[in-house]
């Protein structure tokens, strides 16, 4: 980019041809976001010619460049080619890595803060964020360059001086080819990271100078550069101490595991996961959810193990997963000093969207790690089981605010048919459905949480005859126990589907068919109280839901 300046400001030399060529073969090679300089190299070049009408010093300058692409930078591209059938590889790299489509829109709905943060101050495997008020000074200062920048434009556009808008204007160019190849990279795989405007980083710096310096006065011009600069190296230098340092800390080691922590006691092959401190919590779709893990060496270890945590949804979802050594990598099995009770901290990402709400479950696990497989190490309980994993509860999920999933798009023909023990009201359709003996009929109830209970209750879905007799009944909890009524912690509108199987030996008729709530975990099944839409409670505590015409095949 200097010498495509220099050349445009100054001219072509020998010496400026040789860089130009040389660094562009390099950078070619190095990434392939490199072939973002050509656009610009081609227009200093065509300036240089027309400025200076010289046409045959730039052609010359774009052979030599051609010339040096060839030498060097060629041989990699033609080996994607023998390897991969296309040049670029970008197709391979997908395959791999994993593809998908999305439209612009939704792209920057949902992955623009994530791009943003990671331009300017994101760590690690892109899990270590700054604190807030970095990431608040990044933006105020990006807001007031860009506010200075057109400023600045304006005003050399009306002093007619257009010539100084030439090298911003190349460097302009620069950042928007960049911009335009990420979002097409982004929008083919997933790749929403702010480290891929890097090749454009010194133009979107001397861009955002101008507009800094064009706020202040002349005479302070130099101090509030110097002044930006040197706050910013500060940050800069400030951040692996602050952010970094601490995470890949090693683990503090503790004399005996927490009081408010849950004893476990499984043997992973020699090492003890002794116990695990984790507290149910409410989140939403892409919160984390903190799990702490002690650990034990029970005698030397001679190889690493991995461990894993996975985060399991409705109908057993994976909704959120971690591999890791433990200290997140910074203490290999290997180096595990044999008795020492080691205090493992994570935080587990879930995942942007799944199914919900729902309750989550957390897994953890051991393996071994090899070049080609990976082999899942079965824990040995203190009695004798010997279970694939450890699981704990991890709290219930919700969607992110503005997601579907709580409120419904429409409950159109649907009737607050009830209150049921002042904690929820069921929603039905105005049903009337027909069946033949055999034959298995989709129930839908509509939940609508009003306040908590701590009571899991079961959902029950009975067919009654014209005598009150139940000769079916569907009874399971609400959306199969993946959302329990204890964990109503939100108001929350859902579907639950129950399924009503007909005898075969049912004689075609009309039938009614009830539904309510009752404690499983009483002998005496008693059921909560059912009060009507006009607030009369309803006999048996049951809710007409419609009726269901048996009909012969």
């Amino acid at each position: 980019i200097l010498a495509c300046l220099r050349i445009v400001s100054r001219g072509i030399t020998l010496r400026r041809a040789v860089f130009l060529s040389v660094g562009c073969a390099l950078a070619t090679i190095t990434k392939i976001s490199g072939l973002t300089l050509l656009p610009i190299i081609g227009l200093s070049l065509l300036f240089h010619a027309q400025k200076r009408k010289d046409w045959r010093t730039a052609i010359y300058t774009g052979l030599g460049l051609l010339g040096a692409w060839i030498i060097l930078a060629s041989w990699w591209y033609l080996r994607n080619f023998i390897l991969y059938h296309e040049l670029l590889g970008l197709g391979t790299h997908v395959a791999v890595a994993g593809g998908r489509q999305i439209d612009l829109l939704p792209l920057l709905q949902r992955e623009w803060y994530g791009f943003w943060v990671s331009y300017w101050a994101l760590f690690g495997a892109v899990d270590i964020l700054a604190d807030r008020w970095i990431y608040w000074i990044y933006t105020d200062l990006t807001y007031l360059a860009l506010g200075g920048t057109a400023i600045w434009v304006a005003i050399h556009i009306r002093a007619r001086k257009i010539a100084t808008l030439i090298l911003p204007s190349i460097l302009s160019v620069q950042i928007f080819v960049v911009l335009i190849g990420v979002i097409r990279w982004t929008l083919t795989t997933y790749a929403s990271q702010g480290r891929l405007m890097f090749p454009a980083i010194a133009a979107l710096s001397t861009i955002t100078a101008i507009g800094l310096t064009q706020l202040t006065p002349n005479r302070i011009t130099g101090f509030t550069a110097t002044t930006v600069a040197a706050s910013l190296t500060i940050i800069a230098g400030l951040c692996p101490l602050l952010y970094i340092a601490p995470t890949y800390a090693l683990p503090q080691v503790v004399t005996i595991a927490p009081s408010d922590s849950t004893p476990i006691g499984a043997d992973f092959q020699g090492l003890d996961l002794v116990a695990i401190k984790m507290n149910p919590v409410i989140v939403e779709e892409g919160e984390r959810i903190p799990v702490t893990l002690y650990w034990r060496a029970n005698h030397p270890l001679s190889e690493n193990y991995s461990i894993y945590l996975h985060a399991l949804g409705r109908n057993e979802e994976l909704i959120g997963k971690l591999d890791s050594m433990p200290g997140a990598g910074s203490l290999p099995t290997t180096r595990m000093p044999p008795g020492q009770i080691i205090e493992d901290e994570y935080s587990l990402e879930l995942f942007s969207e799944f199914q919900s709400p729902t309750v989550v479950r957390i897994q953890i696990g051991v393996g071994l790690l090899h070049r080609n497989s990976y082999d899942v190490i079965n824990p040995v309980l203190k009695n004798g089981e010997q279970p694939t994993s450890i699981s704990m509860d991890g709290g219930v999920a919700y969607p992110v605010n503005g997601n579907p999933g709580c409120k419904l798009d429409s409950l159109d023909g649907v009737l607050a048919n009830a209150t049921i023990g002042e904690f929820t009201s069921l929603w039905l359709p105005a049903n009337s459905w027909a069946a033949a003996p055999g034959d298995a009929v989709p129930i839908a109830l509509v939940w609508d949480r009003l306040s908590s209970t701590s009571t899991n209750w079961t959902v029950f879905v009975h067919l009654v005859n014209s005598e009150g007799a139940v000769i079916a009944q569907a009874d399971a909890p609400p959306m199969n126990g993946f959302y329990p009524t204890s964990a109503w912690q939100r108001p929350c509108q859902i579907i639950d589907q129950h399924t009503l199987v007909i005898p075969e030996s049912t004689i075609p008729g009309t039938y009614s068919v009830f539904v309510g709530l009752y404690d499983p975990s009483d002998p005496a099944y008693p059921r909560a109280v059912a009060t009507g839409a006009d607030g009369v409670i309803l006999k048996d505590y049951a809710i007409r839901a419609g009726t269901l015409k048996v009909i012969n095949r």
